[in-house]
């Protein structure tokens, strides 16, 4: 960790200052340093997990299977971070206590140096994060043939699926300051969910009727139907074919709809979860803002995000070129509605956008007189539904 050397530092409470009676050089003297005294900045962490499955399958009749299977996990995990506070520096070199104070003119590389390791410990500031999780889930698929069709059977698979997934997190983190301040948050969150789902593979030409033009054709069709309870529900379809007009060549597509809705570390209920900042403000002339109160509560209006998207590809294996594949596939995805967090600037930034989000006070007579608003007093930096973000790629 490195301090500056600097009268004043943040809110101007800070000095790095060793007055003249507590230094060799008998004046006052303006320290900056790296603390390697200090050590690293250090993290450990912690992760118990305890697994459970269990499955079973068996054929039903001649060419269908039932398949049941279901999972329970448990995760508990802690991360503590020992971070240096710079600002406990000051308290170290002002110490009335000489046995407290901190001399930053030693060099503890130097044999028979003194021990300073205890007062560097009091710049040690401890972020704690511990979370408890617990899911179950489980899956029944049936699948088999239905029918012949055109020398080829069509098969289908349709299932359900069930998932429960609780979290408990605690966060305690000490502000860099003078005199610390202790920000707990304690969040919970609950999902359940339920699916139903079914496809249908069918073959159109293979093997056993191949035609010229045609080597191979077929097509599959799903469609799957979710519902999160209070976190939306939702059917997504999903369609592909593949056609090989020659044994060399091989041509394949599809579309499919996409359904995720937010989970719970997305929608916890959060207590005591807020932070000051300085804000620019664009609607004052962009002065600094200070004090502002960014509060980061659950959002219980969330909305699922969804996306589309859609593939192509061509496979060709030419017969004059021996253990030669080329293989192409064209891919593009569009999420909407995403789920995200944008920072208190962004927001103040964009104020049209999100009025509802900003909190200002009544403009006095100067701000009148410039034609502003009030000052912001306090911005909702929750979670929002937001944007559309786009993706293609090109394999080859």
């Amino acid at each position: 960790p490195v301090f500056q050397a600097s009268v004043t530092t943040g809110s101007g409470k800070v000095s790095t200052i060793v007055p003249a009676d507590y230094n060799p050089f008998r004046e006052d003297v303006i320290v900056g340093m790296m603390a390697y005294e200090f050590g690293g900045v250090t993290q450990f962490i912690s992760n118990d997990t305890l697994k459970a499955a269990f499955g079973m399958t068996k054929p039903i009749g001649t060419t269908w299977r039932w398949d049941l299977s279901t999972s329970w996990q448990q995760q508990d995990f802690s991360r503590r971070t020992r971070d240096f506070n710079q600002y406990k520096v000051t308290e170290a070199l002002l110490a009335e206590d000489p046995t407290q104070r901190l001399n930053p003119f030693i060099d503890a590389r130097v044999e028979g140096a003194p021990d300073q390791s205890a007062i560097w410990e009091k710049m040690a500031r401890y972020i704690l994060f511990t979370a408890d999780s617990e899911q179950l889930s489980a899956d029944l698929v049936a699948d088999g043939e239905l029918f012949d069709f055109r020398g080829d059977a069509i098969r289908m698979a349709t299932g359900l699926s069930y998932e429960s997934i609780t979290v408990n997190n605690l966060s305690t983190t000490p502000s860099v300051a003078l005199e610390p301040e202790i920000s707990v948050v304690d969040t919970q969150g609950k999902s359940r969910g339920i699916a139903v789902f079914s496809e249908l593979m069918i073959p159109v030409f293979g093997k056993k009727n191949a035609i010229k033009g045609i080597q191979r054709m077929d097509f599959q069709a799903a469609i799957r139907h979710e519902d999160r309870g209070d976190a939306g529900n939702a059917t997504v379809p999903k369609v592909s074919f593949s056609w090989a007009p020659f044994k060399s060549i091989l041509f394949r597509g599809g579309y499919s709809e996409g359904f995720r809705a937010p989970d719970p570390t997305e929608v916890m209920v959060q207590k005591n979860s807020f932070t000051n900042n300085g804000i620019i403000d664009p609607l004052r002339g962009n002065a600094i803002t200070s004090g502002v109160l960014v509060t980061r509560d659950a959002n219980p209006f969330i909305e699922p995000e969804t996306s589309t998207s859609v593939y192509a590809g061509i496979l060709l294996e030419p017969s004059f070129l021996e253990d030669f594949t080329l293989d192409i596939n064209y891919y593009e995805t569009e999420q909407e509605n995403i789920i995200q967090l944008l920072s208190a600037q962004v927001l103040a930034y964009n104020e049209n956008s999100f009025p509802d989000r900003i909190i200002r006070d009544e403009p006095d007579a100067a701000d009148l007189a410039n034609g502003w608003p009030g000052r912001i007093t306090s911005i909702d930096g929750s979670l929002l539904n937001f944007g559309r973000s786009q993706n293609r790629s090109l394999d080859f």
